[in-house]
């Protein structure tokens, strides 16, 4: 809009100018030529100022807070269905899936905690499009037991972060354990989706 506006100021100063020199002067032709020649200039740098401003303006809020209102009973290899969405800045997470789906690019920090009651083990992976990126496991036969663990990672737009209970261990998560991210950084050359905008 800025830039239609900007023409149409420096369109009509040029025909100002040039209407005040006699038709068909050379000095007109010259007047007018030069001005078109710097208009062409300027629309130029101001592209390449707006492309620029385009990349500093690519700061989308992403981030989403999880927990357990209750306790759960999860199976081994059971995907964790957090139930209690406290956050979700972007609407990243899907309560239904589990899954976290990066709605722009860029580099991520994601921290889980759980929580089990006293009994046999327990372990949880995150994970990231079926590879494993951190991993915590506990043992503790008399008393709660309480993990924490916390990862970066680069994310492509569209892809999937979730937890994942392992093993045959403990299968109930005590509830208030939690999982969590945010976007640290945008790719430099990121597109926000309209509804991040």
């Amino acid at each position: 809009m800025f830039l239609k506006q900007l023409i149409v100021v420096v369109m009509t100063c040029t025909t100002s100018v040039a209407s005040t020199l006699p038709e068909g002067s050379s000095d007109r032709d010259q007047v007018v030529a030069k001005m078109a020649s710097r208009l062409e200039e300027v629309m130029g740098e101001l592209a390449a100022l707006k492309s620029r401003l385009d990349l500093v303006q690519c700061s989308p809020h992403v981030g989403f807070t999880l927990t357990l209102d209750v306790n759960l009973t999860v199976a081994p290899e059971e995907i964790i269905k957090f139930d209690y969405i406290m956050y979700n800045e972007g609407q990243g997470y899907d309560p239904e899936t589990g899954y976290f789906t990066a709605p722009v690019g860029g580099m991520y920090l994601f921290f889980v905690q759980a929580e089990t009651p006293p009994g046999a083990g327990f372990g949880l992976s995150l994970m990231k499009e079926d590879a494993e990126w951190a991993y915590i496991s506990g043992n503790n036969e008399d008393s709660r037991l309480t993990l924490f663990d916390e990862v970066v990672l680069n994310l492509q737009q569209g892809q999937r972060v979730w937890i994942l209970k392992r093993d045959n261990s403990n299968p109930v998560i005590r509830h208030r354990s939690n999982f969590g991210g945010f976007l640290i950084a945008p790719d430099r050359q990121c597109v926000i989706p309209n509804n991040l905008s």
